[in-house]
């Protein structure tokens, strides 16, 4: 894997994957896109891994597209421009639809497709003194592929009120709609907040934890139709009850025992 992603695994089933360009403030180009899709493949095969860690090294998680490629861009073909795009949006539904609980750590600024990434993970942990911007309009573009992800994450109407406005929030803000779910006083705290939500996860069992992940998914496909959506989710739960991560937490639920997963 080329070293503009890093990753690092731990002896505690924590993967920390880094978005190594400093220099550009870990802007996207299509060498970071293809190795964050690896490196997120990597993670999921690998069975110790209880849970990914999407960092941004230096000062700033991500200021979003890269300014070189931008440029290229422009200059492509209409459908050029459309298969970059789709190589874009596969890394977000990636990420949206990996089994594992996926974290991303925003310290800085999180700008245009950055926040994608940040809306398309589980939790997002940030501090005061974050900013987010999805600042497409502002370059007479559009958050395209992002859109689906900033939409669940955000709602409809604060979508389009932060994509419209291109304004840049704080991560006061960011917490208050929802970007946010794990919020630290300052950029110093992030580690402690972190490590807090990393060891609460960990009590929970992973087979669980991945079939919540497309319960999710599943019940919000199935919105428009109820009867869909109830057989769906009766479903998921009968799996899950008889399932050996259910027996097995049932089990030691009613011994009052640790089950075999939870780390202390």
């Amino acid at each position: 894997m080329s070293d503009i992603v890093q990753i690092q695994s731990e002896s505690d089933g924590i993967t920390h994957i880094y978005m190594n360009r400093a220099e550009k403030r870990n802007a996207f180009n299509p060498a970071m896109i293809e190795a964050l899709k690896e490196g997120l493949k990597k993670a999921e095969q690998d069975p110790n891994c209880r849970i990914i860690v999407l960092h941004g090294r230096g000062k700033h998680f991500s200021a979003g597209a890269d300014l070189d490629h931008m440029g290229a861009v422009a200059k492509a073909s209409e459908e050029e421009n459309k298969q970059d795009a789709l190589s874009m949006g596969a890394l977000f539904r990636a990420l949206e639809q990996s089994p594992k609980p996926i974290i991303a750590v925003v310290q800085g600024a999180a700008f245009g497709g950055a926040v994608g990434l940040a809306c398309a993970v589980d939790f997002v942990v940030g501090s005061k003194a974050s900013k987010f911007s999805l600042s497409e309009a502002r370059l007479g573009l559009v958050p395209g592929v992002i859109a689906p992800h900033i939409i669940n994450a955000l709602g409809m109407r604060r979508a389009k009120a932060l994509s419209l406005s291109a304004e840049t929030i704080t991560g006061v803000q960011a917490y208050q709609f929802g970007l946010i779910t794990h919020l630290a006083e300052d950029e110093d705290g992030l580690e402690d907040v972190l490590d807090a939500l990393c060891n609460n996860l960990v009590k929970g069992a992973p087979e669980a934890q991945s079939a919540i992940k497309e319960l999710m998914r599943g019940a919000d496909m199935h919105a428009l139709d109820q009867d869909a959506q109830d057989e769906f989710c009766a479903a998921q739960i009968a799996r899950a009850r008889a399932s050996k991560s259910g027996q097995s937490g049932i089990k030691a639920f009613l011994a009052k025992e640790k089950p075999d997963w939870a780390q202390d």
